[in-house]
């Protein structure tokens, strides 16, 4: 994979499943706006707030490179479209609209753009507990498909509980916002699931295959297979997410005046989720009314539930006393001592992880800075004058230790050891040295000067 742009960055996305199982008809171009928009939510936000996102960033773009105008116009009409995008909630009979983004500003000349998320969109962004996805943001950055980020996301909300997804190919193509496009279905495979399937595999964590299910002569659902990318096994951290990618030039987006777009979040999932091992699910267990569950009240919740009751066995209707069990929160406390026992050995394996690390890295930077030390004090003895020679040894002679007398005895005799040269050049660095040189004589300072590396933060 080559140099991608967010390759060494552990910008995390976050947000609603709502979203996830959205119907979107944003531009690549959009997308990426909204996913650098994201990266900078973190826990601590409980509000949204105005953002400055740089332009070359939402174009793939490094320092240096050059923007051309339209590329400026690219983006800049993006933004504007997505102020007139909504976000449809429906449940039942019930339907609420939302604005997506309530500010999108720039100015020609200046290199970002300043947004801000509308105030309605807090629910599915802000304090999540349960019910969402993440995922890093550089297994995503570098896809040149829209349709790629919407399938990656959708492969991604269960894993890795769930490693198989059945999805009918009417309600992908409704997610997808392209009901009227590549209406034959082998040049929808090849424009929008076979390129999404590439870029997936070539860039992201997942790796993914698909096979797909015909009724009749139609192809009417696609099992998509999903298992860990060991090729980007590299790039992955402990927590389950983590390029040789290209870098992503801007894709030809039209930049003309797109119309005002709708997401609508339907309820009523059709697609059918498969747990990497059926065989674990009780048979009392409707699993077209578990995804439901699933999304209401999240999948750990649910699943912590289902195994309660099955642990009990006594249950005459257990499918119904779940429903009843989930609405009124009969096993929430249980559920939260687990999972802050959980959350405890996690922050303790967490910290065990931070110690090593840092030992492995303190033992490198001490390896670094013998050998920087030992070059540069070499250097400076080397280039010593006999005028700061007697000096040394005339200061040395008056010196408060037996320990510094001796090293500048040693020096005027002229048969110095080791340890009389690395003083010499020590006390010559500390006279003549500059600031740099001085502050990077002990690690502690080398560590914090060369690799902004608190020694002593232990």
């Amino acid at each position: 994979m080559g140099d991608s742009l967010f390759k060494n960055n552990d910008y995390k996305i976050v947000k609603s499943n709502d979203l996830v199982n959205s119907r979107s008809g944003f531009t690549l171009t959009q997308h990426r706006i909204i996913l650098l928009m994201s990266s900078r939510i973190t826990n601590e936000h409980k509000d949204f707030h105005e953002m400055r996102i740089p332009i070359r960033e939402i174009l793939g773009k490094k320092p240096g490179e050059n923007i051309g105008t339209s590329a400026y116009k690219q983006v800049r009409e993006a933004a504007r479209g997505l102020t007139r995008s909504s976000i449809d909630i429906e449940r039942g009979n019930k339907w609420k609209s939302f604005s997506f983004i309530s500010v999108a500003e720039g100015e020609r000349g200046v290199p970002y753009i300043t947004v801000k998320f509308s105030t309605e969109m807090r629910p599915f962004f802000l304090s999540l507990r349960d019910n969402y996805t993440s995922y890093l943001l550089r297994n995503v950055f570098d896809f040149r498909s829209a349709h790629s980020l919407r399938i990656y996301e959708l492969m991604k909300q269960y894993y890795p509980r769930i490693k198989k997804r059945k999805i009918d190919v009417a309600r992908l193509r409704e997610l997808l916002y392209i009901q009227g496009k590549y209406k034959n279905h082998s040049m929808f495979r090849k424009k929008v699931i076979d390129v999404a399937q590439r870029e997936i595999n070539e860039n992201s964590d997942l790796y993914i295959e698909y096979e797909e299910h015909k009724q009749g002569r139609r192809v009417a659902e696609i099992t998509f297979h999903i298992r860990k990318n060991e090729a980007n096994a590299e790039f992955i951290p402990v927590n389950g997410n983590q390029d040789d990618v290209k870098m992503l030039s801007p894709d030809p987006i039209s930049v003309s005046e797109p119309e005002p777009k709708t997401i609508s979040i339907d309820f009523d999932v059709v697609e059918e989720i498969i747990p990497e091992s059926e065989e674990k699910l009780p048979a009392w267990c409707n699993k077209q009314a578990l995804n439901r569950l699933f999304e209401t009240f999240g999948e750990d919740y649910v699943m912590y539930c289902v195994k309660t009751i099955g642990d009990r066995g006594e249950i005459s209707n257990p499918m119904g006393y779940l429903i009843k069990a989930l609405k009124d929160g009969y096993f929430e406390g249980g559920f939260k001592m687990k999972k802050e026992k959980a959350l405890q050995k996690a922050r303790r394996r967490q910290e065990a992880d931070t110690k090593r690390q840092r030992a492995k890295l303190k033992e490198k930077i001490s390896q670094e800075f013998d050998k920087y030390n030992s070059e540069i004090k070499a250097r400076y003895y080397n280039n010593a004058s006999d005028e700061d020679k007697a000096e040394y040894c005339f200061m040395m002679e008056m010196a408060e230790t037996e320990f510094e007398r001796k090293q500048g005895r040693t020096i005027e005799r002229g048969r110095p050891d080791d340890i009389a040269k690395r003083h010499f050049a020590t006390w010559l660095i500390e006279k003549q040295g500059t600031e740099e040189e001085r502050v990077k004589l002990s690690v502690q300072g080398y560590a914090e000067l060369v690799h902004k590396f608190d020694w002593n933060d232990d």
